[in-house]
């Protein structure tokens, strides 16, 4: 039996954070973005944005980030390892936002997906939340 830890994130877990968050479907559009430590630790200490971690054996598999604003979190980034994947990590992660933001009497959560991310699209919708809108992204590269 599996026994996952969510925790949260530390400055010693953004290298495996890094790492798991290699392929995210959200840099295929930007070709020269890479996620690196500086993104992630904004999110370390900050009481504008959070991070935690889940883990299995003292392993970081998957986490998960948000921004504070007004009246909502918004998420940015999760992932969990491909290695990890359909162990329930993912909606573990979200649950625990959801407690949070129920706790800082927050309006509500916001994230996008990509619509070729079927996995996020089948686990917001088992967790009730609905889609808003289709997103239109754009990007220039500035040399």
């Amino acid at each position: 039996m599996i026994k996952l830890k969510i925790r949260k994130a530390r400055l010693n877990d953004i290298d495996r954070v890094v790492e798991i968050s290699k392929n995210l479907r959200q840099l295929e559009n930007y070709p020269n973005q890479k996620l690196g430590r500086s993104e992630f630790e904004k999110f370390i200490n900050s009481r504008y944005a959070f991070m935690y971690v889940a883990e299995i054996n003292k392993l970081v598999v998957g986490y998960i980030t948000a921004f504070r604003s007004d009246d909502y979190l918004f998420l940015p980034f999760a992932a969990v390892d491909k290695k990890f994947r359909r162990l329930g990590i993912a909606q573990q992660l979200l649950e625990l936002v959801e407690k949070i933001a129920k706790k800082e009497k927050r309006r509500y959560i916001l994230f996008t997906a990509y619509e070729s991310n079927k996995p996020i699209h089948y686990l917001a919708k088992k967790l009730g939340y609905k889609s808003s809108r289709r997103l239109f992204q754009y990007y220039k590269l500035l040399n």
